[in-house]
């Protein structure tokens, strides 16, 4: 993680993200049955918006660094008037979708392929107003950068309070 001083002197700290997962694998931990006897799936937003969840060892420290990971946390948790959802396919499918369109992926002559984006999730730990008005815990922003083609992506999600 580095820091770097945002215009009024407020820190923002970059985190850089592991972008290597290439297939939806990755979710396995959320189809199993029951994790102490309580369906994953009832569970899935609070696991995802509570770090301190009893169910969060479905993920690794390592998973929750991953990008992919990242994005569910934004598709399932959403804002103050996020609806749920019922079905983990839905959501599985919002968050492939924008994987695929938010990372790049080249083939190697031999037929490897890799990921060649660099991801990196930019929090201004000073409470910067300029990146976001109001600061919130679920105010995300991503840089992502390709770095074949010499293009950086921003994802920005501003938290927005209901009332």
């Amino acid at each position: 993680m580095s820091k770097t001083k945002g215009d009024n002197g407020d820190d923002i700290l970059m985190q850089p993200l592991s972008c290597q997962v290439m297939n939806m694998k990755f979710f396995e931990p959320l189809y199993q049955s029951d994790i102490d006897g309580i369906t994953m799936q009832d569970k899935l937003r609070e696991l995802l918006a509570n770090p301190d969840s009893d169910n969060a060892h479905a993920f690794s420290v390592e998973d929750r660094n991953e990008f992919l990971f990242h994005i569910l946390c934004l598709v399932c948790i959403g804002g103050s008037m996020c609806q749920t959802e019922d079905r983990f396919t839905e959501l599985k499918a919002a968050t492939k979708e924008m994987y695929k369109d938010l990372i790049t992926i080249k083939r190697e002559k031999s037929g490897k392929v890799e990921i060649t984006s660099a991801v990196y999730h930019i929090d201004p730990k000073g409470g910067s107003r300029r990146l976001f008005p109001i600061s919130n815990i679920h105010n995300k922003f991503y840089a992502i950068i390709d770095r074949e083609e010499r293009i950086i992506t921003a994802v920005s999600k501003p938290f927005k309070p209901f009332w």
